[in-house]
């Protein structure tokens, strides 16, 4: 019978521990967030990071050691932080560097952020005792921050244990210091009612910060969420500039922008750079949807240089958007004096004409004759008359339609220069191609 007791009590034994080990929860799991740091741009210069290792931190809190709770965070929020261009420090109280005995330490002091220089300070952070001089922690924060007066971020990861109204006046300190720039985040290892109210107060010092409890940070969108809104602002189209500030939201993927997000447009022309297929377009000129100057008479030239605006369409015309009213032939290359016949060196220059008004064969042209004023005004007359039916026979036998010309002869009418020298009289024995009306 004594033998069946003692089994029973055995098995009752066994069940209750196995019951015990059934309702311990188990230990929390701190898991980093993921950030894609291309979408995400620096809401802060720099920040500060405190961990509590004072004697308090050394009880126990769902079955874990405070310490290594804290530890849990800070590490987890290290692994989170994308590595950008801010500057960190991070600070110890109490043991939690181990061998500083109620002091407070500057395990990293205030320089570029490393995860790696962070991770080895937060390895080291695994002892607990002293007392709880938080005061102290954010004094020095404040030494370190305050080198340079910028958007800054300050996260305190503590109990908010045996505290007092020194740390509110610290935090206040370090505020004032930092005016709306500074934002103070606090994260409760625990959840004593105490420890809970210090630390609201020490928040409600800074500009845009809040706390929140450790176990509100296990899983790693929680870590992601909490680091972007200590360090990050959204920058969705991953150009550099902040939502909040971005009035060119949606802009494609590595294109260049100005400090307010929009695409750059170099040349002034209202459509941006990587869309402008015409660079470089003077100011002032009109332009079409792909930057290029408009052409409204399609003649090669834009209108802000097009000098004869609805020029018909098929015309070929100059730099400026005319058709050239034409062009002279001295007449010492097309024909000997007193003569009509053209010289085989002048077909040379005739030829200009001819390649031209191939080109245009819209346009009609009067072919003009000019003399000197040697001789009769009747002599002149005709020969300048001749002239010109010579050359529109040149013409004419190049393919130049006779129907695109006429032929009309001036005389001396129309000098050009001075007819008493002799190179006054060469250019006025010349013949002129001109629009006809």
């Amino acid at each position: 019978m004594r033998s069946n007791i003692g089994r029973l009590l055995i098995l009752v034994v066994a069940a209750g521990l196995a019951g015990a080990c059934a309702s311990t929860p188990p230990q929390p799991q701190y898991t980093p967030g993921s950030i894609d740091p291309a979408y995400w741009v620096k809401k802060v210069d720099q920040f500060a990071l405190i961990g509590d290792g004072s004697l308090s931190m050394s009880d126990k809190h769902q079955k874990m050691l405070k310490l290594d709770i804290t530890q849990a965070v800070l590490d987890s929020m290290n692994q989170t932080i994308p590595e950008k261009d801010y500057n960190g420090a991070f600070v110890a109280f109490g043991r939690g560097e181990c061998g500083s005995s109620g002091k407070t330490v500057l395990a990293v002091p205030l320089d570029t952020y490393s995860k790696g220089a962070f991770g080895s300070a937060i390895d080291n952070f695994n002892c607990a005792g002293g007392n709880s001089p938080l005061n102290k922690a954010v004094d020095l924060t404040n030494a370190d921050l305050s080198k340079a007066v910028v958007p800054s971020s300050l996260v305190i990861v503590s109990d908010g244990l045996h505290m007092n109204q020194k740390e509110v006046e610290a935090a206040g300190s370090l505020a004032s210091a930092f005016g709306d720039k500074l934002a103070i985040f606090a994260v409760q290892v625990g959840d004593k009612k105490k420890g809970t109210e210090l630390l609201k107060q020490v928040v409600a010092k800074g500009n845009g910060g809040y706390l929140i409890n450790a176990a509100e940070l296990t899983d790693a969108a929680a870590m992601a969420k909490f680091v972007e809104d200590v360090l990050l602002y959204p920058d969705s189209d991953g150009d550099g500039v902040a939502d909040h500030l971005d009035k060119c939201p949606g802009t494609p993927k590595g294109v260049k922008v100005d400090a307010v997000g929009c695409p750059l447009d170099t040349d002034g022309d209202g459509v941006a750079d990587y869309l402008d297929k015409c660079p470089g377009t003077p100011k002032g000129c009109k332009v079409d949807a792909v930057g290029c100057p408009i052409d409204t008479d399609g003649d090669g030239v834009a209108d802000c240089f097009d000098k004869c605006p609805d020029t018909p369409k098929g015309l070929v015309v100059d730099e400026t958007g005319c058709v050239p009213a034409g062009f002279k032939v001295v007449g010492e290359v097309l024909f000997d004096t007193n003569k009509w016949d053209i010289k085989p060196e002048g077909q040379a220059e005739l030829d200009k004409g001819v390649a031209f008004l191939l080109k245009n064969p819209q346009l009609k042209v009067e072919i003009q004759g000019h003399t000197d004023s040697t001789g009769t005004a009747a002599w002149n007359d005709k020969l300048s008359q001749r002239r010109a039916e010579s050359v529109m026979k040149y013409l004419v036998s190049k393919g130049v339609p006779a129907g695109q010309l006429t032929a009309k002869g001036f005389g001396p009418a129309n000098p050009v220069a001075p007819n008493d020298t002799k190179e006054g009289r060469a250019k006025n024995r010349r013949v002129d191609f001109m629009k006809a009306n």
